[in-house]
């Protein structure tokens, strides 16, 4: 007599039914969060180019120097320079869909050493979700502000 082994080494097709079920049920659950990360990713660049534009603000009062942001839409970048064409202190691409829209002026954003602006200025960033953030920055006080339009 032959001996069969009872037990089984597969799946049965039920088996893999339900978890292909339980993933495509999890995977309904966690897709509508994406766009929540997304958001996430760019308040934190935003909030990096303020970081960044208060850093040369705070070099140019510390070294009594002219610390300029200079940004580049076409690269989508920006650069932190002292003096007007001097060296790059830190450059920047945006990433995580944001991207640089012409400033309301042609020029960098000069921080003098009292911590004023040389000029006023507004960068406009468009968000992939096709949300505009404004930064402004006032020339009176060097204050940078930021608002979702």
């Amino acid at each position: 007599m032959i001996n069969k082994s009872t037990s089984s080494k597969g799946y049965t097709l039920i088996e893999v039914l339900m978890v292909i079920a339980l993933l495509s049920i999890l995977l309904a659950i966690a897709i509508p969060n994406m766009g929540f990360y997304r958001r996430i990713g760019e308040n934190q660049e935003i909030r990096e180019l303020k970081k960044d534009m208060l850093f040369a603000r705070n070099r140019a009062i510390a070294e009594n120097r002219i610390y300029f942001v200079h940004f580049v839409p076409s690269i989508n970048s920006y650069e932190i320079r002292r003096e007007a064409f001097g060296p790059i202190v830190k450059s920047k691409t945006l990433g995580k869909g944001l991207l640089i829209e012409d400033r309301e002026i042609g020029r960098p954003i000069g921080f003098t050493p009292n911590g004023t602006t040389i000029d006023s200025g507004t960068i406009y960033i468009k968000s992939s979700r096709g949300q505009r953030y404004v930064l402004t920055v006032t020339p009176a006080t060097g204050r940078i502000g930021i608002r979702l339009e």
